[in-house]
């Protein structure tokens, strides 16, 4: 392995360490959540640049199923990125306060929660799409090919089920402007939940890789998989017992929120 490669893998890690960081805005301050958000947005564009020769080639050479899937998936992914980033710059007021209001806030506090968990579920996907060629010389027995491939979708279906407990569905489509605030959980503990929603949707970019790639009763695999995950997902979502009284589980410290326009105790804008 060459030294750009090692750098590149040592950045891609750092970046999707960040994520999990910065999708835990809640247990974090404001400052340091706009702080981590422009390292993030800086690391990025190193990644483009380190793509430079890909995007050279955007416009050459055949496109098979597979090569249009992963422009696809990266395009939006940076789209996301650059929407996510815009938004929280337009809220800034620690970071770069001289761009607060660059859009209005009406628009800025929606999109930047919607667009940063579009950014988050495509950045999984689009790790997912990289696995197999990651592990291609990773050559397994029967057993053991097996055990991973358990071992992954039970983290994948735990990953799911967090997805659709953490109401990450209502965010992505618009559906509040503000995310939920749970005060008992630590940092850990969120870029914990976090990493293992991420699995999931890598696992589900992994498996619709290896669908395009597959021909005949092998597709039924990776289906299987991508159903078998959701449906345990699903079903931990409808068993498990939710708690029944908001009040006890997002009681907030005023202390800590001097701004005028947090007007409710059980939520708080993401920045």
């Amino acid at each position: 392995m060459t030294a750009n490669r090692i750098v590149r893998l040592a950045i891609d890690a750092f970046m999707a360490l960040m994520l999990t960081q910065l999708m835990a805005y809640h247990a974090s301050s404001e400052a340091a959540h706009e702080w981590h958000g422009v390292a993030m947005a800086v690391l990025l564009v190193v990644h483009q640049w380190h793509n430079r020769r890909w995007y050279a080639s955007l416009f050459s050479g055949r496109y098979t199923v597979q090569r249009a899937v992963m422009t696809g998936v990266f395009t939006l992914t940076l789209i996301a990125y650059v929407l996510t980033a815009f938004c929280g710059l337009a809220m800034s007021t620690h970071a770069a306060p001289f761009l607060y209001g660059i859009a209005p806030s009406a628009f800025a506090r929606p999109a930047h929660l919607a667009a940063s968990y579009w950014a988050f579920i495509l950045t999984g996907i689009h790790v997912g799409l990289h696995i197999p060629a990651m592990f291609g010389r990773f050559k397994p027995g029967r057993v053991a090919k097996t055990l991973l491939h358990l071992a992954a979708t039970a983290i994948a279906s735990v990953g799911f089920y967090l997805f659709l407990k953490n109401g990450i569905l209502d965010y992505i489509f618009l559906q509040t402007s503000y995310a939920a605030v749970d005060p008992n959980k630590t940092l850990w503990f969120s870029v914990l939940e976090n990493a293992l929603i991420l699995s999931f949707w890598a696992y589900a970019g992994a498996l619709l890789l290896i669908l395009i790639k597959t021909t005949g009763k092998s597709r039924f695999l990776p289906v299987l998989g991508i159903v078998a995950a959701v449906a345990v997902g699903w079903t931990l979502n409808v068993t498990v017992p939710q708690s029944d009284s908001p009040d006890e589980d997002f009681e907030i410290d005023l202390g800590d929120f001097q701004s005028e326009d947090v007007s409710e105790l059980d939520v708080t804008e993401p920045q």
